[in-house]
């Protein structure tokens, strides 16, 4: 539980970057801004297992970004990719390191069948519904946060705002794949 907290804070970091570059007019203002994203959403890796999808999102999302602001990259940004690329991939050799020091297993679809996935999506929504009306665990806070997130992509919607969305894309994603890894684990 402590370690997602850290996680939130590396995605409400990485929401705040992307916006700020979205934003920004001055092009080296932005490459600063974009590196600084991509080291910030590195660091998720390095926090836990979960965060490598963090990680690979924020690093491609804000290259995609950037190259859609300003076309292409010159040399000089493309060796800064390349360094920073590589900072973003040592937090997963990293994970991949301790995975193989200490023998965590890793098992992610093994022997699972598609009727035994099927089968899981009624307990993951359940699941997923559960933690959002737990009020005696987290507060009438998630329920009103909840309701507020709806509005927002609603409002947003209707005055055709979209870029006002893109703070919704790295939860959304995140909690795709926890989703994805519920459905092929061999695990309950």
């Amino acid at each position: 539980g402590y370690l997602d907290i850290a996680l939130a804070l590396v995605i409400s970091c990485i929401t705040g970057l992307w916006l700020m570059l979205y934003a920004s007019t001055d092009r080296a203002r932005s490459w600063r801004l974009a590196l600084l994203t991509v080291a910030v959403g590195a660091t998720a890796g390095f926090i836990k297992n979960e965060g490598i999808v963090v990680t690979g999102l924020a690093s491609l999302a804000t290259l995609v970004l950037y190259l859609f602001k300003y076309r292409r990259l010159t040399g000089r940004e493309w060796a800064t990719v390349l360094i920073t690329g590589l900072y973003a991939v040592s937090g997963v050799a990293l994970w991949q390191h301790i995975q193989q020091t200490y023998g965590i297993a890793i098992y992610l679809g093994e022997n699972i069948q598609a009727t035994t996935m099927i089968m899981r999506i009624k307990p993951i929504l359940f699941h997923y519904l559960d933690t959002l009306y737990n009020t005696s665990g987290f507060g009438m806070g998630l329920v009103l946060l909840f309701i507020t997130m709806i509005i927002t992509i609603t409002i947003s919607l209707v005055t055709r705002q979209g870029k006002h969305l893109t703070a919704y894309a790295i939860p959304l994603i995140l909690l795709s794949s926890y989703t994805v890894v519920y459905l092929i684990t061999p695990l309950n």
